[in-house]
């Protein structure tokens, strides 16, 4: 049976701060390559490339080619406990790390890691706005207090200032629409059962926080794609549909299982996910589910996130 998130999350908190001390990786700023899911998904003009699929606790990437399914390579260079993932237009893959140790970019092609964005809490999300602009959602801050969501301007890799849902208890993960508003699913405060929301930020200002009148048994991943809002629920197994004002659309994944971090596909009818339920990577044609690939590795202890890699050098 999958751990809740936000169980997940505590539980893991000593194993990650043990592990802080591993990692050495540079601290640079970030180039003005990294883009919006928007414009990721637009020039990726519908090829299918790789897959990366995190795994937390066994301390490694596994790139997997989307269409055979074969694991390609495993990335364990610098790896402490890697999570939420996050491939921008020119193929860098963005890893948000153990409690403490922040988020680092991997540029295609290579598994070490010139540039960080210093975190000291638990990353659980990770998108890039269209300027360049880098937002992190932390399942919990440095001090151990409910997570904040750190905001990054371009060529920075300390935050310039954190927004917050008072009403969370954690984030989970984050998307970026092509108007620059930002959705975040989580875990609400202060309740017997942690049961989740979907929070909007207008502008991803503060004071354009809007809450969703959705509820959510187990929140999990969300990924804007062309003018809609889709929210995996790990306690129902779903993810739904929804307008960018938070109405349901009448379509929905049944998963088969409890998937963290999503991703779609550019032709808007493939998800990926992260299986917690049955230790692997899975794609799926949306919304009636056919499965159309699997992406497997006996070492799989703990998948998080999965991210697609699309129309780079040539795939």
């Amino acid at each position: 049976m999958r751990t809740p998130r936000s169980i997940y999350a505590i539980a893991i908190l000593s194993a990650w701060v043990a592990g802080c001390s591993n990692a050495s990786i540079p601290r640079t700023a970030i180039g003005p390559a990294a883009v919006s899911d928007a414009r990721q998904h637009a020039k990726a003009a519908g090829t299918s490339g790789y897959v990366y699929i995190s795994d937390v606790a066994g301390n490694f990437i596994d790139k997997f080619d989307a269409s055979s399914g074969a694991l390609v390579e495993k990335i364990t260079n610098v790896m402490t406990g890697p999570g939420p993932l996050y491939v921008d237009s020119s193929g860098n893959l963005w890893v948000g790390l153990s409690y403490g140790n922040g988020v680092m970019m991997i540029p295609e092609g290579t598994s070490a890691a010139p540039r960080r964005l210093q975190d000291g809490g638990s990353p659980a999300g990770i998108v890039i706005g269209a300027d360049g602009t880098a937002y992190v959602s932390n399942a919990l801050n440095a001090d151990g207090s409910p997570g904040s969501i750190l905001v990054y301007p371009p060529g920075r890799d300390t935050p310039a200032r954190t927004i917050q849902d008072p009403g969370f208890f954690e984030n989970s993960f984050i998307t970026i629409d092509d108007k620059g508003d930002l959705f975040v699913t989580g875990n609400v405060r202060h309740l017997t059962q942690f049961i989740g929301r979907v929070d909007e930020y207008v502008g991803a200002r503060q004071t354009g926080l809007r809450r969703w009148a959705v509820h959510l048994y187990s929140p999990g991943g969300v990924k804007w794609f062309n003018g809609n809002v889709y929210v995996c629920d790990n306690g129902e197994y779903t993810v739904t549909e929804y307008t960018e004002s938070g109405k349901a659309t009448g379509r929905k994944l049944v998963t088969g299982g409890a998937w963290d971090g999503i991703d779609i596909l550019p032709d808007g009818k493939t998800f990926a996910g992260a299986d917690q339920t049955n230790l692997q990577g899975i794609s799926r044609a949306f919304p009636f589910g056919r499965i159309v690939r699997t992406y497997t590795d006996p070492a799989f202890i703990n998948p998080v996130d999965a991210a697609y890699q699309t129309n780079r050098k040539g795939l």
